[in-house]
């Protein structure tokens, strides 16, 4: 027996069952939400030691009110809508709901600003409500805190304790782990920029890449693409050919799925280095595309190319990781998920 929360459009529910679909037929049957609502289940998970036992007596109780209450709306801090309708916070950490004088956090954002022809010159590309890698910091920051980076993990089999790197940093080091910069030496033994993964999941079993994007709703984007016309470097042959079903055309693999790929080379690295089953967690939104076809389309390709199982890479949206921690009931997170509310690319026009 598993917890779920339904989820209706207009309405939702706590309901005990053994699978979601069981869940949402429940909810149905019951008359807590309507079909019209378009119902979903999803699972709220316990924490790591805890165990549901279920009394049937109690089975006619009342259910819950959900979602939570959200905090009152406090006044918007200081901020520009650029010409192409972004908000742009004055105060990058205006933008951050947790631990804002980390130091990755503090060194990332007085490191990339916007560039001098834009509307928000000097402003930290951190004070953008669209930018990906607050968010990416703002989620896995508040479950890591929390202690629940299971409501996470655990769904996509990946039960273990995880330690979150945050640009190759723990959440309290300005340093790297000399590991990772060791693992790029070897991969990418370039002057200037090398692979930087915003999150690294670092278990006693599993290793887990994540990298996450936004983009406008309805838009038709090329994130995972090399758009440059400047060939891919060549140091990224070997390790490539190790990972792909079909080592043929490891270059126009390579080039489509580039900002996918170059975590991977890195994960399967540092899995060798630590003992670990490299993963790769790809976070995109439900309200966008790819170019061409669907997200899922998209990277079901990438799935068939690497000779790695299915069940090492995953993909998930940014709404359904919010849906998993709201599902949770921590109290912590109520701030992430207040924030989210207020995202406008996360919000269907």
């Amino acid at each position: 027996m598993k917890i779920y929360h339904v989820r209706g459009n207009r309405r939702s529910a706590v309901i005990f069952a053994e699978t979601e679909e069981e869940a949402v037929a429940r909810a149905l049957d019951q008359d807590l939400v309507k079909f019209w609502d378009q119902p979903a289940a999803v699972e709220v998970p316990l924490p790591k030691g805890y165990r549901l036992i279920y009394d049937s007596l109690l089975g006619s109780m009342a259910q819950a009110e959900l979602p939570l209450p959200a905090p009152e709306p406090t006044p918007e801090p200081p901020h520009t809508i650029t010409r192409s309708g972004t908000k742009v916070y004055e105060d990058w950490r205006d933008n951050i709901v947790v631990d804002a004088g980390a130091p990755p956090l503090v060194w990332r954002a007085e490191r990339d600003r916007f560039r001098a022809n834009t509307d928000v010159a000097g402003r930290s590309y951190l004070a953008s409500e669209n930018s990906e890698i607050a968010l990416l910091w703002n989620l896995f920051r508040t479950l890591e805190k929390a202690g629940r980076l299971d409501m996470m993990a655990r769904p996509l089999g990946l039960n273990d304790e995880f330690e979150v790197l945050y640009w190759h940093r723990p959440w309290h080091s300005l340093e790297p782990l000399p590991e990772i910069g060791q693992a790029l030496q070897r991969l990418e033994p370039r002057k200037g920029y090398q692979t930087e993964t915003t999150i690294i999941l670092k278990g006693r079993r599993f290793l887990v890449a994540v990298e996450g994007y936004l983009g406008k709703p309805g838009a038709h984007l090329r994130p995972w693409e090399r758009t440059s016309s400047v060939s891919v470097p060549a140091s990224y042959q070997a390790p490539l050919r190790e990972l792909l079903a079909e080592s043929a055309p490891w270059e126009e693999t390579m080039r489509r799925f580039y900002n996918l790929l170059r975590h991977v080379i890195l994960a399967a690295e540092l899995g060798k280095v630590w003992g670990l089953e490299p993963h790769l967690l790809a976070i995109v939104n439900q309200l966008n595309r790819q170019a061409t076809r669907s997200h899922d389309a998209e990277f079901a390709e990438l799935q068939r190319r690497l000779c790695w199982p299915k069940q090492q890479s995953h993909l998930l949206t940014w709404q359904a990781l919010l849906a998993r921690a709201e599902a949770s009931f921590e109290p912590a997170v109520r701030p992430l998920l207040a924030h989210a509310k207020r995202l406008s690319y996360l919000q269907d026009s």
